[in-house]
């Protein structure tokens, strides 16, 4: 089922979402099999979705084949909400939130067989937006725009940290991308995500994406329209990558409390197009979202080697660039899988 969550802001629109994909013969979901459930069709155009995952792609693959990414708002909307009126007469529907910036920034959730145009939206699982609701509320915000110290929690990246700086009184170029008091909404919803996703919900979890409309941020490297926003975190457990025809089980975390760091980075192609990345340094292990035939972002694993990095990989293989890539944090040792337990193979 997942969750989603949409907000639009004055000039701003916000969207977060999971990747958890709920295998039929499998409870257990992993980051090589999520799905990413908020897609960015075009600057002017990101989709988010939950439910039934085979519509979902059939909606979203059939938009680029209609050629509609550059048509009216009313025909795209259109399409969406054929598609969702088609999925009700399945056992799993799907629902969708639009997010529009031309010819002016809306929100449109398309569910139970309408449309509606809206400031907040959220897809899928009813308890797991209980639990959203009660991490994001607003005592949990030192606002910037009282020249007081922002929460002090895992931060996005970049250019949203210098907006929450320039509330003490500190001048930056990129404050005029998103004003302040949206931006510290921003880090919230994505705070109040990553709580979500590692409560046990079912069918919610994994790790979180973050979109954002960014009027101007070429001075940052962020293109005009929707971007996928980088952050980092970390988490004080460990993760297991299962066994696949790449590489055995692998448990991985720093020694002392087991904590691992995620990179959550938007790679580009040559026309532009933004797909998100993963990035896990203590395993050495890279997931690069793409589109496959089905119109979905899917994960491919890229592993470091010896001599080349996540990085360089994905533009050597794939023509993808990563901005913001941090650099290759741990020394490959040949034959050994660096800061990794490893363990037995597990089947499929």
């Amino acid at each position: 089922m997942s969750l989603v969550v949409a907000m639009k802001k004055r000039e701003s629109l916000f969207l977060v979402g999971d990747t958890k994909l709920t295998l039929k013969t499998e409870p257990k979901a992993l980051s090589t099999q999520g799905i990413i459930k908020t897609q960015i069709l075009h600057p002017n155009l990101c989709v988010g979705f939950a439910g039934n995952t085979e519509y979902a792609g059939e909606a979203i693959r059939s938009l680029h084949a209609a050629s509609l990414l550059n048509g009216e708002r009313s025909k795209v909307v259109g399409h969406f909400l054929n598609w969702q009126r088609k999925s009700r007469l399945e056992p799993e529907s799907v629902d969708f939130v639009l997010a529009f910036s031309d010819p002016e920034l809306a929100l449109v959730k398309v569910s139970e067989g309408a449309a509606q145009e809206c400031d907040e939206a959220w897809l899928g699982s009813a308890p797991a937006y209980d639990c959203f609701r009660r991490c994001s509320t607003p005592v949990h915000v030192v606002s910037p725009s009282n020249n007081t110290t922002p929460v002090q929690t895992p931060n996005l990246w970049c250019w949203e940290l210098r907006i929450l700086r320039s509330g003490q009184g500190e001048t930056y170029p990129e404050v005029g991308l998103i004003p302040p008091e949206d931006a510290a909404k921003f880090k919230l919803m994505k705070e109040a995500m990553a709580d979500v996703v590692t409560r046990g919900i079912e069918s919610v979890g994994d790790f979180v994406t973050t979109v954002a409309y960014v009027r101007d941020g070429t001075n940052v490297g962020l293109s005009k329209g929707y971007n996928f926003i980088d952050y980092f975190d970390s988490r004080e457990s460990k993760l297991v990558f299962e066994a696949s025809s790449n590489f055995p089980s692998i448990y991985f975390g720093t020694a002392e409390k087991g904590a691992c760091t995620r990179y959550f980075m938007r790679a580009i192609a040559r026309d532009g197009e933004q797909y998100p990345s993963m990035y896990f340094p203590q395993a050495s292990i890279g997931l690069l979202f793409l589109s496959d035939s089905s119109g979905l972002l899917r994960s491919i694993t890229i592993r470091d080697s010896e001599k080349e990095d996540f990085c360089s990989i994905a533009a050597a293989r794939y023509a993808i660039r990563i901005p913001s890539w941090p650099g290759r944090r741990f020394r490959i040792v040949p034959g050994q899988q660096p800061n990794a337990i490893p363990s037995i193979a597990s089947s499929h």
